[in-house]
């Protein structure tokens, strides 16, 4: 039994790994994900920017053609001025010269402020295609890491398999059919090691009969606290 009780433990170790390499080897691709969401988060904040920029520039070629017809009409009323006869006509005809002048100048501070949140928000922009091209660059280089890091545990777990297989074959069915039921209520640790009267699955002290009849690997028993099949190894 102590050949068997030490196949099955070595046995759990490449379960462990087995289980260890299928977990990296899931995570990949959401590992990409990740990257490819950041990555795009950038990139439609980008979009966005550029959007706001179009707006702006939309927006001030409006009130930059608003001011040229407002110039044209103030041009106008000035020539007008000098066919004026009345001076009833003539101070009504300043007065909306003034209205107009007044108008344009707020439309001039309109489109300078356009103008100043224009070459803000390109600036924001050039930074953030900076950083998208940057970006962009380590997102490759990890993604291509990831991607070896794959095929590297891919290629391990195909081997380790291998192993596990030949290895199991040589464990008695009994003792296998026990680690499957108790792998399967307890997960991956369904073998554990006592030493000094202590399961190192649970860290419980065991009963002292009990530890003693383990020692004599002859049977298979299972621990009273954590129900997991126990191995002594008596030149450990």
């Amino acid at each position: 039994m102590k050949e068997q009780f030490r196949l099955l433990a070595e046995v759990q170790d490449i379960d462990i790994k087995i289980n260890k390499l299928r977990v990296n080897i899931t995570r990949s691709p959401k590992k990409i994900e990740k990257l490819e969401a950041e990555h795009n988060a950038l990139g439609k904040k980008i979009e966005f920017e550029q959007i706001k920029i179009d707006e702006l520039e939309k927006e001030r070629a409006t009130h930059e053609l608003d001011l040229q017809e407002s110039d044209a009409r103030a041009a106008k009323s000035k020539e007008n001025l000098m066919s004026i006869k009345s001076n009833k006509e003539y101070k009504a005809s300043l007065k909306e010269i003034a209205a107009i002048e007044k108008a344009n100048r707020e439309l001039e501070d309109v489109i300078l402020s356009s103008m100043g949140k224009s070459d803000k928000a390109n600036s924001a922009l050039a930074e953030m295609k900076q950083e998208l091209s940057v970006r962009k660059d380590e997102f490759e280089k990890e993604k291509k890491r990831i991607e070896k890091d794959a095929r590297r545990d891919e290629k391990e777990l195909a081997a380790v398999l291998g192993q596990r297989n030949k290895m199991i074959e040589k464990v008695d069915r009994d003792l296998k059919r026990k680690y499957d039921q108790t792998q399967k209520r307890l997960g991956m640790l369904a073998v554990a090691r006592v030493e000094n009267g202590v399961c190192h699955g649970c860290h419980m002290n065991i009963p002292p009969q009990m530890y003693n009849e383990i020692q004599r690997l002859d049977s298979v028993r299972l621990c009273p606290n954590c129900q997991r099949i126990m191995y002594y190894n008596k030149e450990e």
